[in-house]
């Protein structure tokens, strides 16, 4: 059997704080955490697989300009300028 993660060891490799990651383990249904005697732990291949199909920042905020800027009667706008505003 495989070792499974401890809390710490989840936030060292997502780099999130300890706050971010327990609203993960209750809001986000596919966050792969089990509670195991009152702690939260995951398998390391599992989190590695969650991670990885998670959707960028960049990805999820450029579809969305790309819809605004195809609607009709728009003038088109600079998807990387504003994409890079908000990188900001």
């Amino acid at each position: 059997m495989k070792k499974l993660l401890n809390v710490n060891e989840i936030l060292d490799i997502l780099g999130i704080h300890e706050n971010t990651l327990y609203k993960l383990c209750q809001r986000d249904e596919t966050f792969p955490v089990r509670k195991i005697a009152g702690r939260y732990k995951a398998d390391p291949d599992e989190l590695e697989a969650w991670y990885k199909a998670q959707p960028t920042f960049i990805q999820e905020h450029e579809q969305k300009l790309m819809q605004i800027a195809k609607r009709p009667g728009r003038t088109p706008i600079s998807v990387t300028k504003t994409l890079q505003k908000m990188a900001r």
